[in-house]
């Protein structure tokens, strides 16, 4: 997808260093404000009944190769989700999503999902 962020100013303020995760979770929120995604589903104009596992994990693309360092002339962006469709939403749960931030070979971050699946049985 090449849904960005408005602004790179909340980008900046963030410091990774800073692990105090009710910190960090403020902040993931405050930078779904100015995402593209975020906004234009909210307006129903894309990716309408689809879900997202809330993010609570920094921009994903555009880094620096072998670094953990974003490109300067780049807005940091959330380009590599994982959305879902569901009729019934209570049978899929999100129980974990998130980025490999530790992967460098490339100038996005993976982002993962693991989910808990309700599955009717079927009779024939």
């Amino acid at each position: 997808m090449n849904f960005r962020l408005r602004s790179r100013a909340r980008v900046d303020a963030l410091s990774l260093q800073d692990n105090e995760q009710s910190l960090l979770d403020s902040y993931f929120t405050q930078l779904l404000i100015d995402d593209e995604l975020t906004l234009e589903r909210c307006k129903g104009r894309v990716f309408e009944g689809f879900s997202e596992p809330y993010i609570n994990f920094p921009p994903t693309h555009k880094f620096i190769l072998g670094t953990n360092d974003y490109v300067n002339d780049r807005i940091p962006s959330y380009t590599d989700r994982i959305l879902f469709y569901a009729k019934d939403e209570s049978r899929v749960r999100p129980v974990k999503y998130d980025c490999l931030w530790e992967e460098k070979s490339s100038d996005h971050k993976p982002v993962y999902g693991i989910f808990t699946l309700r599955v009717l049985e079927q009779r024939y």
